[in-house]
């Protein structure tokens, strides 16, 4: 018996999830599908600013498959927006994520200038097993005003929730690594 493997476009990424990256740029994160029977080879992510007419924008595309995170900037501080995720295969794209909730950018006031404004980058992401991924990250104190940070929250959900309240915390703790050339 013959069985044939028909490939595909991958399937939509779960709805992406924001966070503040500074006071005119945020951090749009998601989690892959199916790849549709043919690996991932780019991501795109999309915005809309709310309370106009506008349509959706390319923020970001040829995404590396090993980034799960990107940095949408130039944004207007206390408007609205909205993002999506498009994964992308040698068959073409995916359909749309689901939209973000509604985010807005807070623009800072003076008072928040010596606190950190850009949060760590990740900077590879690895499927150990169904249930183990490595994450790395680089954080840049003087980015931040020099502010030393102890340690980094990690926020995680199942894959197969789409429930902001589903999501759990892990603490890690800082330590600082020199690099010898």
């Amino acid at each position: 018996m013959l069985t044939f493997r028909t490939s595909k476009v991958p399937e939509a990424p779960d709805r992406p999830t924001i966070s503040t990256a500074s006071e005119s740029s945020v951090y749009v994160t998601w989690i892959p599908r199916a790849n549709g029977g043919s690996p991932i080879t780019a991501f795109k992510v999309e915005y809309k600013r709310l309370g106009r007419n506008s349509d959706w924008l390319i923020a970001a595309e040829n995404i590396s498959p090993s980034k799960l995170s990107v940095e949408v900037r130039n944004l207007e501080p206390g408007e609205m927006y909205r993002f999506r995720v498009i994964a992308v295969n040698t068959y073409g794209e995916s359909p749309r994520s689901a939209a973000s909730r509604p985010y807005q950018v807070a623009g800072f006031t003076s008072r928040f200038s010596n606190r950190p404004v850009a949060g760590p980058h990740i900077a590879y992401t690895e499927a150990i097993s169904d249930t183990q991924i490595m994450l790395k990250w680089t954080y840049i104190t003087s980015s931040n005003n020099n502010t030393p940070i102890q340690g980094f929250y990690i926020y995680y959900r199942p894959t197969d929730s789409d429930n902001d309240s589903d999501y759990k915390r892990d603490v890690v703790e800082g330590r600082v690594q020199r690099l010898r050339a």
